[in-house]
């Protein structure tokens, strides 16, 4: 499940793009009732559930200039955290804010807000990993899954060439509006962009391409391989 724009929970932190079901919402009002209530089947042993929540967050937390809502937000997510626990989930993946403060919607807000975005980006990193540890010691019959996502989409934006799968990336500061919409397919080339789609670390503004979701697929995928699952 993954809606465009959410954040954690609204009541923490308001949706950056109007009303959208936040992380909260997608869980209590979809998955549970969808996989949970329900007959479909599936098993605690080989079912990974993955959270990725953290740019929207940080983004709307820098905006309104207050840092405490961070601590606020790493409460929500431990509570969703305990929610899929506590109806089975026994795989769990928890990825990183990445670096997406030199992405180009960061970059063209000035200096002194993305410093003030970093601030918060890290802050937010060090709190998720208290709360990783955390939730593994209370649960021993779990197994979770830390990946580092930010030093991940860093290494790969100033050193690409350290991943076969970026090492074809030629632009990594920018991106081309022709390539936005519709999604291109990783041969697509436009003139006017420079380099093929697949070449770009970014896809628009905030999101990267398809290129560097490679990437992290593959560091996953050997992240589970090399550590048991529960």
């Amino acid at each position: 499940m993954a809606v465009g724009g959410a954040t954690i929970n609204s009541n923490t932190t308001a949706q950056l793009y109007g009303n959208i079901e936040s992380g909260a919402d997608q869980v209590h009002g979809k998955w549970v009732p969808t996989y949970v209530d329900t007959d479909i089947p599936w098993t605690s042993r080989d079912t990974l559930f993955s959270f990725w929540f953290s740019v929207n967050d940080i983004i709307a937390t820098a905006s309104l200039y207050d840092a405490s809502k961070l601590a606020q937000i790493a409460v929500e997510y431990r509570r969703l955290l305990e929610t899929v626990y506590a109806h089975g989930a026994r795989n769990i993946l928890i990825m990183y804010a990445p670096a997406f403060d030199t992405s180009p919607s960061m970059v063209r807000i000035g200096s002194e807000r993305v410093q003030l975005v970093r601030s918060y980006l890290w802050e937010y990193n060090a709190n998720l990993q208290k709360l990783a540890t955390a939730f593994d010691i209370a649960h021993p019959d779990a197994k979770v899954f830390l990946l580092d996502t930010f030093l991940l989409f860093k290494n790969a934006q100033d050193y690409p060439q350290l991943y076969p799968e970026t090492a074809k990336i030629r632009n990594t500061t920018d991106y081309c509006e022709s390539y936005n919409m519709p999604v291109p397919t990783s041969d697509t080339f436009h003139a006017e962009c420079g380099v093929p789609a697949d070449q770009y670390f970014w896809h628009d503004e905030l999101h990267p391409t398809a290129t560097v979701h490679q990437l992290v697929a593959k560091v996953v995928a050997g992240l589970l391989t090399q550590n048991e699952a529960h």
